[in-house]
């Protein structure tokens, strides 16, 4: 189970890579990693010393940064139809806006791997 939810989330890192214009290739269709694609998502399988009770418990704390996430997807959504205009006009995603995609992928990824209990520690709050 915990390779399948590995896999579904490389999956989704890279189907939102596409869709946020971080990448014009579009995204294999496999679960597996793959490291000839622009976008990838590196994971560290955790199987043993994991907390039990962080299972247990495993969506009240990570409440109020889900709730970030919800407003943060309108806006990445409204930044990628922007960017894809400015995109269309100047030929290029200005970098400002391509920093903000890639910065939202990669707390999206972190967070969604963080609820999937890939891993016991929560994401930092922050694009880095």
């Amino acid at each position: 189970m915990l390779r399948f939810s590995t896999g579904v989330l490389h999956r989704a890192t890279r189907a939102r890579g596409c869709g946020f214009l971080l990448t014009d290739q579009d995204p294999p269709f496999n679960l597996e990693p793959e490291g000839s694609y622009p976008v990838r998502l590196a994971v560290a399988e955790q199987v043993e010393g994991r907390s039990r009770l962080k299972t247990f418990f495993p969506h009240l704390p990570r409440r109020p940064p889900f709730v970030a996430m919800r407003y943060l997807d309108s806006a990445a959504l409204v930044i990628t139809i922007y960017a894809w205009v400015v995109g269309v006009i100047l030929g290029r995603v200005p970098q400002d806006l391509h920093h903000f995609l890639v910065g939202y992928n990669r707390w999206n990824a972190r967070l969604s791997g963080s609820f999937l209990l890939l891993v016991d520690e929560y994401p930092p709050f922050g694009f880095d």
